[in-house]
């Protein structure tokens, strides 16, 4: 197979079958604790957010989901995850460059996402490995893990009220790199924790999130 034997489809476009086939792995591909109900996501997707499906041949490679943050002009990414039985094949980064193409096109230039921590307390050495590996992955193509320190996003069946810290990265969309550092971090925050989690500017969580400055301090977030 090559590239261009694979295409991002609408989920909601899919049939049935196949939809089944993306299920499982959606949910091979993320623990309980990360991931929402996927029938949610795929039927009932809310606002501003699109759930597309990576296919060859009508069968499901991969599943990614985003969301726009208001009128920003930048998405974040909910979910990206490959077929674990064909990984190793350079699915990640053909779906990673249809994704980044699409955006692209419909006028998005900043692509946000967060991660697990690979120093996280508590983490084993595996774990640590693994989330470092997909770090990895998003740098390779382009990504910038952000000068943020104490960012948290909810997980769990819970309600949101359970928040774990994260990691926030951004990749620009355009084909020009561009070096994200403390000048565009804290409104890259302000619009993660407003269009993706619903906070109101003043709330505690983003008051305690902290743009980390060159010399090595921190600024809190306005």
């Amino acid at each position: 197979m090559s590239a261009a034997d694979y295409a991002l489809e609408p989920v909601h476009a899919l049939d049935a079958d196949v939809v089944d086939a993306l299920r499982r792995i959606y949910e091979d591909g993320f623990p309980g604790r990360l991931r929402a109900d996927f029938g949610t996501l795929a039927d009932r997707p809310e606002a501003g957010e699109s759930a597309l499906a990576l296919v060859c041949r009508r069968q499901p490679c991969g599943f990614a989901m985003l969301r726009r943050l208001g009128g920003t002009g930048w998405t974040f990414l909910r979910y990206f995850v490959v077929d674990q039985g064909l990984r190793g094949q350079g699915l990640g980064g053909i779906m990673w460059d249809l994704l980044t193409a699409r955006l692209a096109a419909d006028g998005s230039t900043l692509l946000v996402f967060d991660v697990e921590d690979p120093a996280e307390t508590g983490c084993g050495a595996s774990e640590s490995q693994v989330r470092s590996r997909r770090i990895a992955f998003y740098e390779s193509h382009g990504a910038q893990l952000l000068p943020v320190r104490g960012y948290q996003a909810p997980h769990g069946n819970s309600g949101g009220e359970h928040w774990t810290p994260m990691l926030l990265l951004a990749a620009p969309v355009a084909a020009e790199a561009l070096a994200l550092g403390t000048r565009e971090a804290p409104a890259i925050v302000s619009a993660v924790y407003q269009y993706r989690w619903g906070l109101a500017p003043g709330d505690p969580r983003i008051q305690a999130t902290q743009v980390v400055v060159a010399d090595s301090a921190a600024r809190t977030q306005e």
